[in-house]
């Protein structure tokens, strides 16, 4: 029965977490920075330059950032951009490029995002009850956290 709960709830956070991807219209910067930094390195200069900070960037030029072409599929010469300048780990970017170079065509999906996304909160949930019930030592409490985190999409 306990694990029944805990495979229930996991799914239930997995579903509310692919609707909400299906429901997806907007993109956050942290998203569209992402697909750039993944797909095309000869950007991040100009970027993070703070003199271009605030400054418009035309659609086309977006658009051509975040889509994945034949050239760049499993290139990873962003890992010099990542590496030197980006504040967060390799690991989600190289995983990212790997999911988008399977899957997409070249041109841009929010999908390969999503799916890595739902991998990672698999991965967080099941720590996430072993750790509290490491703490908390009540079943009922540790299953209660993680539906919490199932919830919180």
């Amino acid at each position: 029965m306990k694990n029944n709960m805990k495979i229930l709830i996991i799914l239930l956070g997995v579903s509310l977490r692919i609707f909400a991807g299906y429901n997806k219209q907007y993109y956050h910067t942290d998203d569209i920075f992402s697909f750039e930094i993944i797909n095309d390195n000869s950007w991040a200069e100009e970027r993070i330059n703070e003199d271009n900070w605030n400054k418009i960037i035309d659609g086309n030029i977006l658009k051509s950032d975040v889509e994945i072409s034949k050239e760049e599929m499993f290139n990873f010469n962003f890992l010099e951009v990542v590496g030197n300048k980006e504040p967060h780990p390799p690991f989600y970017y190289i995983v990212l490029h790997i999911v988008q170079s399977l899957f997409v065509d070249g041109k841009f999906s929010k999908w390969p995002g999503i799916i890595l996304n739902i991998f990672i909160y698999i991965l967080s949930s099941v720590f996430l009850y072993k750790l509290s019930k490491f703490f908390i030592k009540k079943e009922l409490l540790s299953l209660f956290t993680v539906f919490l985190f199932a919830i919180n999409t």
